[in-house]
């Protein structure tokens, strides 16, 4: 394998783009929502809210609206081989080769309103990879197990109360 020769990625043999790196610049974007952990508190305040239905109004009345969280982000233009301008994004951190004004680049990763959101690419100008870090897939995974439990612990607690009689002597 040469110096520009790309390494490829789990398998995958072509490219999502290659070209030419003709701008970088660093952006703020709106950090995408966690799903797993709004449900989490949801069903959480859904445990509580028999045992404590004020305490759980309130904190839903009351609790301050968070402002949308902001992540930093690399944005690339690349000018693949037929002079289209293709815009990259790089949304993790990067650990391996950086990206240069100028370089040779191979990415792979996936199109996001036409804009491929980079998860690998090869830097053919220092002959490095370029891969970025995982980000929170962990934490996600624990709140997804801590959803499954919760679920089953109010489906018992629902089956336990159907199958409870209260004592009437008629």
């Amino acid at each position: 394998m040469t110096a520009s020769t790309p390494t490829v990625p789990f398998g995958s043999t072509s490219p999502h783009l290659e070209g030419d790196v003709v701008d970088v610049y660093n952006a703020h974007i709106k950090k995408s929502g966690n799903w797993s952990g709004n449900t989490l508190k949801g069903l959480i305040g859904l445990m509580l809210l028999p045992f404590r239905p004020l305490m759980v109004l309130i904190a839903l009345i009351f609790s301050p609206r968070q402002t949308p969280e902001m992540q930093e982000v690399i944005v690339l233009r690349v000018e693949n081989a037929v002079g289209r301008l293709i815009e990259a994004r790089i949304e993790a951190d990067i650990h391996g080769a950086g990206v240069r004004l100028g370089d040779h680049v191979t990415l792979w990763g996936q199109y996001r309103s036409g804009v491929l959101i980079v998860r690998r690419g090869y830097n053919h100008s220092s002959g490095a990879d370029i891969r970025m870090s995982g980000g929170g897939g962990v934490t996600q995974i624990v709140q997804i197990f801590a959803i499954i439990v919760i679920i089953l612990f109010l489906m018992s607690i629902c089956s336990l109360m159907s199958s409870f009689r209260v004592f009437t002597p008629f």
